[in-house]
């Protein structure tokens, strides 16, 4: 994490960003499985000083690790919350005061010259979700939308589909749980109607620890899909709404393996006149 904000220019000491900066980090900034080699308290630390240091420019979305510390479900692979150490439940006094302060997202909406109107969240807007809180055509309606979810209890938010419920329906999950393949990709692709592109991390189609498709990945998903192995992420490509007009998937999914990637995440750039560079990170 320190070594990507350095290469895009923060002080890493101070913290501060360079004019012109904006950074999306898309979740995960934990992890409630065990994994004693991350330091899961100094993440959420030093995104929290990224927040008071850079107002509007260090924009916080939250994954399914980070809801799981506030309330929201836990895979049975996973310790129960009377299990979190101090560490963990330091961490989650910082993140309740995101959720509760709505100084945290659960989506973003914005234009990229790259992909047009793009949707960033932790782990995508289902077919059924997006259906369900109106079919907005517009990112930053739909952003808008689901972060009026932000601050409520979050009993009443935070739902898991496959993942964590043997046998849910599809669409069942909230943006921080889709099953990357059943749940998201594939009834997108069955629709032809996703109206904007969507950036997310939480899973991959490719499996970046075995460098092989997750078993679960249908065949149509697999032709869609371009593995990028340098920036270690994937585009999956899915029809859009007009005849000849596609929209993308791109998976920045932080679990990369054992060996980090020597290339960051390519910048976005926003189409508004004079807007910021874009950095999309997923820890």
């Amino acid at each position: 994490m320190m070594r990507s904000l350095g290469e895009l220019g923060v002080d890493v000491k101070t913290l501060e960003m360079p004019e012109g900066l904006i950074i999306v980090q898309l979740g995960d900034l934990v992890r409630v499985a065990d994994s004693p080699d991350l330091d899961s308290l100094s993440c959420v630390q030093t995104a929290d000083r990224l927040m008071h240091v850079n107002p509007g420019r260090w924009i916080q979305i939250l994954g399914n690790h980070d809801t799981a510390l506030i309330g929201g479900p836990r895979r049975a692979t996973w310790r129960p919350p009377e299990a979190d150490d101090a560490r963990a439940l330091a961490a989650a006094d910082i993140i309740h005061g995101w959720w509760r302060s709505g100084r945290c997202r659960m989506a973003h909406g914005l234009f990229t010259v790259e992909y047009g109107p793009t949707l960033l969240t932790h782990g995508g807007l289902t077919r059924m979700r997006w259906r369900a809180i109106g079919s907005h055509r517009d990112p930053r309606s739909a952003a808008d939308c689901l972060n009026e979810d932000v601050s409520r209890p979050p009993s009443d938010v935070f739902f898991a589909g496959l993942l964590v419920n043997e046998g849910a329906g599809v669409g069942d999950p909230d943006v921080t749980w889709a099953e990357v393949g059943s749940e998201l990709y594939d009834p997108w692709i069955v629709s032809n109607d996703m109206p904007f592109t969507q950036i997310h991390g939480h899973a991959s189609p490719w499996n970046w620890q075995t460098n092989a498709w997750w078993p679960s990945v249908s065949d149509e998903v697999i032709s869609a899909t371009e593995v990028q192995h340098v920036t270690r992420r994937t585009q999956t490509r899915v029809p859009g709404p007009s005849v000849g007009e596609a929209r993308v998937f791109v998976s920045t999914d932080w679990n990369l393996g054992e060996t980090p990637t020597d290339s960051i995440w390519p910048l976005l750039h926003i189409t508004e006149q004079s807007s910021p560079i874009l950095r999309i990170n997923s820890t």
